[in-house]
């Protein structure tokens, strides 16, 4: 049995971009020189993806099976992003936005019996919040580059801005769900950061749960929009 896990793992290494580039290179002719080529251009995008931000989140963040706190939905990464970038287009505060995207997948759920992007929330002071959502905000910021982040005084208050550099993908979205964005955007259009957060704190999903617990996506039933 050791024998076969150790056998497993040197596999697993082997078959890694970057290793597998190295046994490429190390043997320049193995390969016609064109295979070769396109062998090495392809290990590199690879590469780049097994070490992106992206790629640890879906293995990290993503590995656990789909139940009440997750609206019934995998974590799905690409909406995520193109969820967070749609609410961005005219520039948003990261309170609200923690918002919008709570009532996205609560208000989807609420409709469709599922969220739309297997997000778990939290109750933190400020309103519900996704969980991980820094790191999401970090990687459209510095890996992604899909988004900008600025701190902007808010009635006196500083606060981080999030704009989009791009529009969103939204090949990602069913009919349903480009609808239930699109409704979540237009219905808090007019609300402050301060506004929507105390619009959540009333919400019976916040107000029973215990500080820093998931708010269940079962409280959907009784949400306010």
């Amino acid at each position: 049995a050791l024998q076969d896990s150790t056998h497993d793992n040197m596999l697993r290494l082997i078959m890694e971009p970057r290793n597998l580039m190295k046994l490429v290179n190390k043997q320049p002719d193995a390969l016609p020189s064109q295979k070769r080529y396109e062998l090495l251009k392809e290990l590199e995008a690879a590469d780049r993806y097994h070490c992106s931000f992206k790629s640890i989140f879906e293995e990290q963040f993503s590995n656990y099976s789909p139940d009440i706190i997750s609206g019934f939905m995998a974590l799905n990464i690409d909406k995520i992003f193109n969820a967070i970038i749609y609410f961005c287009q005219e520039g948003v505060f990261k309170t609200k936005l923690n918002k919008l995207l709570f009532y996205a997948d609560f208000k989807h759920y609420k409709e469709f019996s599922s969220s739309i992007t297997g997000l778990k929330y939290a109750k933190l002071p400020h309103g519900p919040v996704p969980d991980n959502y820094e790191y999401y905000f970090a990687v459209l910021f510095h890996e992604e580059k899909t988004i900008k982040i600025e701190e902007e005084f808010h009635y006196n208050y500083p606060g981080e801005l999030l704009t989009s550099e791009t529009g969103p993908n939204l090949s990602f979205f069913s009919k349903e769900e480009l609808k239930t964005l699109e409704f979540v955007k237009n219905f808090f259009n007019k609300y402050t950061a301060t506004d929507i957060r105390e619009f959540s704190h009333k919400e019976k999903g916040y107000l029973e749960t215990p500080a820093r617990d998931y708010i269940s996506y079962s409280y959907s039933e009784f949400l306010k929009i």
